[in-house]
């Protein structure tokens, strides 16, 4: 099956929208403390269940603002330990998902420039207060919410060119954490995955990114915290004592529930091959990125090309599969009905033949009996 090519003309397109309005919006501050000059503006993204909000509490600690405290979502039953996660925008990506139709469980299908539909004007206009109100003094702000793993081109629009943090776990122990959570099938969390992860690489495609997987934060979190603190420029804030007590106190507690590695990953009959083989890519685009190479390396550069292209491969080869399974559905039911619709006059046919008139007419041929009748 031959597949477009979604890459094509990605990159111009999402560098020329980025950050197009941020300077109207912190223009209108004309209270309160004065918009910082150059902004440090670190973007979390990543699938639900994939160790955000613990990456994202690393980043705090290393001095990325995430908001007002009373702004912050309030921890609940799923996340006891917090969310780390600005409430407000939390809730416009929700609108915004709403408004075109989805959830964040039932992505809708973006039309081409949706993020700059009239129909959104009134989020973009909330959004623009938010980051006004809360970000625009800051150095170095950012905010988590794997929302926004679908709908950044909306944000890019708003805010000053972004560093995205990409955070990434095993889609197998993704799975299993959300069928513990919400109840959902092997099925549906792997589709998820794969739309989270390749709509997060799609719109980051040669930009500032960092790939941070959860299980590497578990298995040696100072190696992740030195990475994460080069990547937003503070590899000072790494080293010091009291950043790395309060990182080692709240990993110490988090619980993982779930270790598959990425051979048994790779290995899994329930994972689509195209989540599959992304998984795979990604770790090995992250070994490539921890083993020393300059970020200037001609086989890294080439290697996250290959990355990003696979993401949006990836994507549309789910997104067309899914298209033929639908079809095939949709003809298995239209089958189902001609079939019913046989025996519907099949058993019509056999009542005919038991019936009194058809059986004395039948004596003197079948034929004289159908031209009376």
């Amino acid at each position: 099956m031959a597949l477009s090519d979604p890459y094509k003309g990605r990159l111009v397109d999402l560098r020329l929208t980025n950050g197009e309005e941020y300077r109207d919006w912190t223009a209108q501050a004309v209270s309160g403390p004065s918009p910082a000059a150059n902004p440090r503006l670190v973007c979390m993204l990543g699938m639900h269940r994939s160790g955000t909000s613990l990456i994202t509490r690393m980043l705090n600690q290393l001095g990325v603002y995430l908001g007002p405290d009373e702004r912050l979502m309030k921890p609940q039953e799923a996340n006891p330990r917090g969310f780390w996660e600005h409430q407000l925008i939390t809730d416009l990506n929700d609108a915004i998902l709403a408004r075109l139709g989805g959830s964040w469980h039932e992505p809708p299908t973006f039309f081409l420039g949706w993020e700059s539909a009239p129909e959104l004007a009134d989020l973009r206009r909330k959004a623009g207060g938010v980051i006004r109100e809360d970000f625009a003094a800051a150095e170095c702000w950012g905010w988590k919410d794997p929302r926004t793993s679908l709908t950044l081109p909306f944000w890019q629009r708003l805010s000053p060119r972004m560093r995205y943090v990409l955070c990434l776990r095993n889609p197998v122990d993704v799975s299993y954490s959300l069928h513990r959570r919400d109840g959902f099938s092997a099925e549906k969390s792997a589709k998820l995955w794969l739309t989270y992860v390749a709509s997060a690489l799609a719109h980051t495609a040669g930009q500032p990114r960092l790939l941070v997987f959860y299980e590497d934060v578990m298995r040696n979190w100072q190696a992740e915290l030195r990475r994460l603190a080069r990547f937003i420029d503070a590899p000072g804030l790494a080293e010091e004592d009291v950043t790395r007590s309060a990182v080692r106190e709240f990993i110490e507690d988090e619980l993982q529930h779930y270790r598959t590695s990425v051979v048994d990953a790779a290995d899994d009959g329930t994972l689509p091959f195209p989540a599959k083989s992304l998984y795979v890519a990604l770790r090995l685009s992250a070994e490539l990125d921890r083993g020393g190479a300059s970020d200037r390396s001609v086989s890294v550069i080439m290697f996250r090309e290959c990355v990003d292209r696979m993401g949006l491969y990836a994507d549309t080869a789910q997104r067309e599969l899914d298209g033929l399974r639908a079809t095939m559905a949709e003809r298995e039911k239209e089958t189902q009905r001609e079939l019913k619709g046989h025996l519907q006059d099949r058993a019509g046919w056999q009542e005919l033949h038991r019936s009194p008139q058809f059986q004395r007419f039948g004596r003197h041929g079948s034929s004289r009996w159908y031209d009376q009748r």
